[in-house]
């Protein structure tokens, strides 16, 4: 047996100290604490996702918090996302990560740049096995096969695809989202929901990733546009997001924005006067029914609320710059609001209530 030294007894008497002290006065785990880096497993970054993946009301600060991480984490290495904290996901922001981690894995060139941890959640995992965030990071054989039936994974439309006229993303989107609306009560709902959804995406294509808008033009493999469709019951969603310029700093340089945007500060309470970003976004809506238009462009945004506004329970939500603003058909209510930190590009959301054609013959 090996003979004890004297600084074999000093270090433990140290340890022993210490595991005292620690058991006496334990200091929590806290992995937002400022300055602290991020632990790495495998050659990655372990980044853990926010407990709700959203940006709504107070979750909108922790989701932007969290994608700048992602993006920062990823320009020096490979990531893994640890969705174990992960208790609830909102579609839009799923659409959101989504885009993310794509325009990450062309910009570092490595479709292996982000990895992901199993999620807790028995419903948060399959709604990433269903709208196709396991097949983006190459990851689905490992995960739960489980997802909710009937539906249709988060579509990308590229600058390319658009240039050869394949639109073969974009009639999957229609063909889901126009079988959903024509067996419900809504008329003519699946001509609303094509105008609406290919004017926004006409509009991304003229607008978003204008070069003047860049000080360094955007790679053409960069110019890239998503959608998800969602129904589940009663409920529909659509979702369009661009990474874009953003719809403030599009408008800013139309001739009529200064015009529309002074009617509406007249109009609105004086609180949002500091939301000229969420003024923007209303004038752009403004725009396709006012007395300013002089041309057939700029229809999209009005596409988009006259397809919600055929819907008694429907909403519109578009998230820009500094901007939030939303309609809802239940009071005719139009509200602007300023974000705490910018949203790159543009968000467009609708929010639908389906009834079925013949439920809504039986409460006649």
């Amino acid at each position: 047996m090996k003979k004890r030294r004297e600084s074999d007894l000093v270090r433990q008497r140290v340890s022993a100290r210490r595991s005292l002290n620690l058991a006496q006065s334990p200091r929590p785990y806290c992995h937002e604490k400022t300055g602290a880096s991020l632990k790495r497993a495998f050659g990655r970054t372990i980044l853990p996702a926010p407990v709700s993946l959203s940006f709504f009301d107070e979750a909108y600060d922790p989701f932007a918090t969290f994608l700048k991480k992602l993006s920062a984490a990823a320009s020096t290495g490979r990531v893994l996302i640890d969705m174990q904290p992960v208790k609830s996901v909102k579609t839009a922001a799923l659409l959101v990560l989504y885009a993310t981690i794509e325009r990450l894995q062309s910009t570092c060139q490595d479709k292996l740049i982000i990895k992901t941890t199993c999620c807790s959640s028995k419903e948060v995992s399959m709604v990433f096995r269903t709208y196709g965030i396991w097949n983006l990071t190459s990851e689905s054989r490992t995960r739960p096969a489980a997802g909710f039936p009937n539906s249709l994974s988060i579509c990308t439309m590229s600058n390319e695809a658009h240039r050869r006229k394949d639109q073969t993303e974009l009639r999957k989107v229609l063909k889901y989202t126009q079988k959903a609306i024509l067996q419900s009560d809504m008329d003519e709902g699946g001509l609303l929901a094509y105008n609406a959804i290919t004017e926004s995406i006409s509009n991304v294509w003229q607008h978003a990733y204008d070069d003047s808008f860049f000080s360094t033009p955007v790679p053409d493999a960069h110019k890239n546009w998503w959608i998800i469709v969602q129904h589940v019951g009663d409920q529909f969603f659509i979702a369009v997001y661009d990474m874009g310029a953003g719809i403030p700093a599009t408008i800013s340089k139309k001739p009529w924005a200064a015009a529309i945007i002074e009617s509406i500060s007249a109009i609105f309470d004086v609180k949002v006067i500091s939301s000229p970003d969420a003024k923007s976004i209303k004038a752009a809506i403004d725009y396709g029914k006012s007395r300013f238009k002089l041309d057939n462009r700029g229809k999209g945004l009005t596409e988009a609320k006259d397809f919600v506004q055929r819907n008694p329970e429907g909403s519109l939500l578009i998230y820009s710059g500094l901007g939030h603003y939303e309609y809802k058909t239940q009071g005719d209510d139009e509200s602007l609001e300023t974000l705490s930190s910018p949203f790159l590009g543009t968000l467009i959301q609708w929010n639908l209530m389906l009834e079925k054609k013949d439920e809504a013959e039986n409460h006649d």
